[in-house]
């Protein structure tokens, strides 16, 4: 572990120092016993490391916000279409393809990549 702690001082951040110490502690044997043991730590922890990172997030401008607002409404629209037409064209039928399009069009923040 005293290797990773030098990682801030070699240039590196210190939260990739921190992910790299973490999965070298879960490839270790006692891992479930450590855990168990630090768990409401780590919480914290996670928490106090998921605040920082908002943190460093800048103010978008307005143009930014308008490239967003415009993918979103391609997906919102595009989306649906293509499900439906992929249905229909593999000779699903108007309602099937009706059916899918419903099911399947719940969008998230993965879709949008």
């Amino acid at each position: 572990m005293c290797c990773f702690a030098t990682l801030p001082f070699i240039g590196l951040s210190m939260e990739l120092a921190s992910l790299i110490s973490g999965v070298a502690l879960a490839t270790f044997p006692y891992s479930a016993e450590f855990n168990g043991k630090i768990k409401y730590i780590r919480d914290f922890f996670i928490t106090l490391f998921f605040v920082g990172l908002g943190m460093q997030i800048p103010v978008p401008d307005l143009a930014a916000i308008g490239k967003g607002l415009l993918v979103a409404l391609v997906v919102l629209a595009v989306r649906p279409v293509g499900i439906f037409l992929i249905v229909f064209l593999l000779g699903g039928g108007h309602r099937l393809a009706a059916i899918a399009t419903i099911n399947l069009s719940q969008i998230s923040e993965f879709a949008l990549v």
